[in-house]
């Protein structure tokens, strides 16, 4: 299915729709009923999307630099909340480097086409933001951003540790009124001949999933705060420098008068002297 969606995602936009519908229809007419759905519900990609994908096909060095500066400045965030920020500074460069590379190129791509390639700019750099964010750019890799519907939560947040098996010694079965208890009633009590305990309820996905999600989002933040730093501190050293060069010209504009000064008052009194 992912091999279907990327011959659809490296087609023009102007075409996705109806090859799209075409596809679904054939995979229907063949029996693959859940096969047809999944395509059915795959997304036109925008302009900016389709440039990306076309960069994955064409290009995949440059979405491949990326996917690794992704994962390091994941691995060096993590390294410095842990307490060893020493890579943390490198990482965030290189990132933010393959940001540019990849909205560089993609742009150079539209341009290619024939398209307003920096008129892209702006959704070209949301898309890439949100790849960042998110930690996953398997989609960008592949080709096939657009295609949400083929994306597990799982996938949109991987990472999470599957939940540790069950170490509680089988208990006896399940009476029938217990069988008959509601879903969402409290967990009852096991009990068998050696111990009870009170089964633990499931960890909840979605939390987890948001959970992450949190996290991630304020990485970002503290990548774009830090990338604002950066930027004013490259700004003030700029005006340090010019003021200061603007000052060594002014003192040298008045050394220069005061000579020119001292020359014409000693000019005038000669002069007078002269009577």
């Amino acid at each position: 299915m992912l091999e279907a969606a990327r011959d659809l995602y490296a087609l023009p936009p102007g075409d996705f729709t109806a090859s799209r519908n075409q596809l679904a229809k054939s995979l229907k007419a063949a029996g693959d009923a859940e096969g047809a759905a999944v395509i059915a519900k795959l997304r036109r990609p925008r302009l900016a999307e389709w440039a990306l994908n076309q960069l994955a096909r064409t290009q995949p060095e440059i979405v491949a630099r990326l996917a690794a500066a992704i994962h390091a400045a994941q691995e060096a965030q993590s390294a410095a909340i842990g307490g060893d920020a020493a890579g943390l500074r490198s990482a965030t460069t290189e990132l933010r480097q393959a940001v540019g590379a990849t909205a560089d190129a993609a742009v150079r791509l539209l341009s290619a086409d024939g398209g307003n390639g920096e008129g892209q700019r702006d959704d070209l750099n949301s898309i890439i933001r949100d790849l960042v964010s998110s930690a996953e750019p398997a989609p960008l890799v592949a080709g096939v951003i657009g295609s949400e519907a083929l994306v597990t939560p799982d996938d949109l947040f991987p990472g999470a540790p599957d939940p540790a098996p069950s170490r509680v010694k089988s208990a006896p079965a399940a009476t029938p009124a217990a069988a008959a208890a509601p879903r969402d009633a409290p967990p009852a009590k096991v009990h068998s001949p050696h111990l009870t305990v009170v089964p633990k309820p499931k960890p909840n996905p979605a939390t987890a999933a948001a959970q992450r999600a949190m996290v991630r989002a304020e990485r970002l933040r503290l990548q774009q705060e830090l990338r604002a730093a950066e930027t004013a501190q490259s700004k003030a050293t700029a005006a340090v420098d010019e003021a200061t060069a603007e000052l060594a010209r002014r003192k040298t504009a008045l050394k220069d008068a005061t000579a020119a000064t001292r020359a014409a008052a000693a000019a005038l009194e000669a002069f007078d002297g002269a009577d």
